[in-house]
């Protein structure tokens, strides 16, 4: 039996010196050429009687793990007014490559498939360059990059900057480049920490509140102005606003804070101050602001709330 067991794999051998080579569907490009014996026979016994098996490969599932793969570039003042940058993405193509093998299993001869899945990874360059402009120091930039790596192309998105800009781009392979021109500035939403409450008070013997606003505002918004709102409300189980009021301060290189007085009788729209006084416990303010400047929105900005202060019956 071991003689003819030789027998058959020399048999096989010979029959397949002759036979064409294998080939792989991949993309229509041939993959694998004709084996080893022990890779044509692998790991199966072969027994009398029956031919050795010849494997085939099939590729399967083939594709892009994510085709389209986009980076975020985050930019500030702190980056300077020219900007050259690089930036590597990485794209992952898988398949599934599987062989037909034969053996004996109990008994029985039997077919089954081996698989492997299979990754090649590729790496495109996209190169982002911002020709001199000036960052303010609250500015911030959010350039979003992308590259398709099925078509091998790339794009961008704008999603945050203070500027107009032309651009001119250009693919190349495994590679994209992008410049920008800058133009005029849009209108900007100032930033909230611009301003912050420093106190909320009350005193007793001039019966008046006292707000005290933190000036932090940069030389940018010089010779405009602020408008800061302050809305006084009764502090009880249902919150009942007593009006709002505007207070206007210029905005300057003095930085002074912006300290604002009222009253009740300020906010009782026509209603007797005493009546509130009998009834009110505590107040507290919920505040807001606006810019009225060339160059930057009137966007009213939310502040919140002040805690409370007691108001002596």
């Amino acid at each position: 039996m071991k003689y003819l067991k030789i027998f058959f794999m020399l048999l096989a051998a010979a029959s397949y010196a002759g036979a064409e080579e294998i080939k792989v569907d991949f993309d229509g490009k041939a993959a694998i050429g004709a084996g080893r014996l022990d890779e044509l026979i692998g790991d199966a016994e072969v027994v009398a009687g029956e031919p050795a098996a010849k494997p085939v490969y099939k590729i399967s599932d083939r594709g892009w793990h994510q085709r389209k793969v986009c980076k975020t570039v985050e930019l500030d003042s702190r980056d300077g007014a020219a900007i050259n940058r690089r930036t590597p993405v990485e794209g992952a193509f898988m398949w599934q490559e599987c062989r037909d093998v034969s053996g004996m299993v109990n008994g029985q001869y039997v077919t089954w498939s081996e698989c492997e899945n299979r990754t090649q990874w590729y790496t495109a360059d996209i190169d982002l360059v911002i020709h001199k402009r000036e960052l303010r120091q609250f500015d911030k930039e959010r350039i979003e990059v992308c590259f398709d790596f099925q078509s091998q192309k790339g794009s961008f998105v704008l999603r945050q900057t203070p500027f107009e800009y032309t651009y001119r781009d250009k693919n190349g392979g495994w590679q994209y480049s992008i410049e920008l021109f800058p133009g005029q500035r849009k209108p900007q939403k100032p930033e909230a920490s611009l301003a912050d409450l420093a106190q909320f008070s009350y005193d007793d013997v001039r019966e008046e509140f006292t707000m005290t606003v933190r000036n932090q505002f940069t030389g940018d918004y010089d010779l405009g102005k602020v408008h800061i709102g302050v809305e006084l409300v009764q502090d009880k189980m249902f919150d009942s606003s007593k009006g709002t009021r505007f207070f206007e301060f210029p905005l300057n290189w003095l930085r002074q804070d912006f300290k604002m007085t009222f009253k009740l009788a300020d906010f009782a729209s026509g209603k007797d101050e005493a009546e509130f006084r009998a009834k009110a416990d505590k107040y507290y303010v919920k505040w807001g602001f606006k810019v009225k400047k060339a160059g930057f929105t009137e966007d009213y900005i939310e502040k919140g709330k002040s805690g409370t202060v007691s108001v002596i019956k």
